[in-house]
């Protein structure tokens, strides 16, 4: 395990967090209201980011609501709306992406549960590749690496849905596809099913261990899905992702910390690899600096 990471909020920076708004505020305020909104947000990345290289933590997933409605028709068709028209909001992304190639920060997202490849619905489809377009446009910006996303929905038919799945992510932008990953969920697709996907179009996946636990491969051998999830990624480092469940191991609600024992068996069935390790826990970066010393000790 190289880097532990962890998610969005910085508890330690509260009260200032991250804004987010809703879209009758820009309706009505207008846009240098969000304008204002993402100028705040891109300072506190800024911020975070400083916080993050003082505490020797080298791994952060960025909010997808950084710029809200980012893609939103009434912002990008009516208004006309875009950050690279902002010069000093490119002077800041500058500098921020200086500081992430000088110490070698690993920058993550994770569209929200709308972006949907494998949709039936072309609308939906194609909401989905703007705003993966969006996010890769943010990433270039901020020298991110990986933009993780589920394979979907099943929709009754789960063989049609992985194909539409493989058929849209040719519809992506290079730039996007060199920087997407796919995950295995809880609900839907198991380590397995997403390798099969992944393996088709030649994308690296993600090994979340707590949706393995909670959606195991049938009969298949997890170390032998684990070491196909590695070669996926070939020469760069995997990124795994771990949580903790709030009640038992199988509850879907991420606890407020990562349990020890969790750990042990997800480095374990990581063979003690190398590979960068996103913590998906309440209490964020606090969870992080627990789990670290714990490890230390």
């Amino acid at each position: 395990m190289r880097h532990l990471g962890y998610v969005c909020i910085n508890q330690s920076l509260k009260p200032e967090n991250y804004r987010n708004i809703r879209l009758n505020s820009i309706k009505t305020k207008g846009i240098e209201y969000l304008e204002e909104v993402v100028w705040h947000n891109i300072h506190h990345l800024n911020k975070i980011i400083d916080w993050n290289i003082e505490n020797e933590i080298y791994f952060y997933r960025i909010p997808s609501f950084l710029m809200p409605f980012a893609t939103h028709p009434l912002v990008v068709n009516e208004i006309g709306w875009h950050f690279s028209q902002i010069p000093e909001l490119i002077e800041l992304f500058s500098k921020i992406r200086s500081k992430v190639q000088k110490h070698k920060l690993r920058l993550s997202a994770h569209p929200d549960q709308f972006t949907v490849l494998n949709s039936p619905k072309i609308e939906v489809v194609k909401r989905s590749i703007d705003f993966l377009e969006y996010h890769g446009e943010l990433m270039n910006q901020v020298g991110g690496k990986d933009i993780v996303i589920h394979v979907g929905g099943v929709y009754g038919d789960k063989e049609k849905a992985k194909e539409r799945f493989t058929k849209n992510y040719k519809e992506l932008s290079p730039l996007v596809q060199n920087k997407l990953r796919i995950e295995n969920d809880d609900t839907s697709y198991n380590l397995a099913d997403v390798l099969e996907v992944a393996e088709k179009i030649d994308i690296p996946v993600i090994f979340d261990y707590h949706h393995h636990r909670c959606l195991p491969s049938p009969v298949l051998d997890s170390k032998k899905l684990i070491n196909r999830m590695k070669a996926s990624w070939g020469n760069e480092v995997p990124k795994a992702h771990i949580s903790s469940g709030e009640k038992n191991s199988l509850d879907k609600k991420h606890a407020d910390y990562i349990l020890l024992e969790d750990f042990e068996t997800m480095d374990s069935l990581m063979n003690h690899s190398t590979y960068d390790l996103m913590l998906e826990a309440r209490k964020k970066e606090q969870a992080l600096i627990k789990l670290r010393r714990i490890i230390k000790s």
